[in-house]
Parts: C-alpha cells; sequence; structure tokens
C-alpha cells in the first residue's frame, strides 16, 4: 500500500471514529430523511499520520477565489 492510500484509509478511519462517537446524538437531532456535510480538516505530520484539526458542522462550499477554483 502506498503511503498516501494508507494516509487516506487513516484520515478516513478517523471521520469513522468521530462520527461513531455522536451518531445517536445526530440521529436525535436530524431527521432520518435529510443529510448534514461537515468539514474535517485535517494536518499531516512527517510520518504522514493525519490529526483532526477541527470539525465543522457548516463548512464553506462556495469558491472564494481563484487559487480555490484552480
Amino acid at each position: 500500500m502506498k503511503k498516501y492510500d494508507k494516509l487516506i484509509l487513516d484520515m478516513k478511519n478517523l471521520i469513522l471514529i468521530s462520527m461513531n462517537s455522536v451518531k445517536n446524538k445526530l440521529m436525535k437531532r436530524y431527521n432520518v430523511l435529510c443529510f448534514k456535510i461537515f468539514g474535517y480538516d485535517f494536518i499531516v505530520d512527517r510520518n504522514f499520520k493525519p490529526w483532526v484539526l477541527e470539525i465543522n458542522n457548516n463548512p464553506g462550499l462556495g469558491i472564494s477565489s481563484l487559487l480555490l477554483k484552480n
């Protein structure tokens, strides 16, 4: 497995862990017929280990600059 593939897998596992930790609260709060988008911010250390910096419950999805568009 390439280190980038492992990095993505590790990031997915961190997302699963965090979502599982709050799934009961989310199921009570939100209707099961809708969905919610969360934005995860990660930092990756020199050993390609990802760390969760923050989880946004209302991430910006717009393109606010030419840099983001590219």
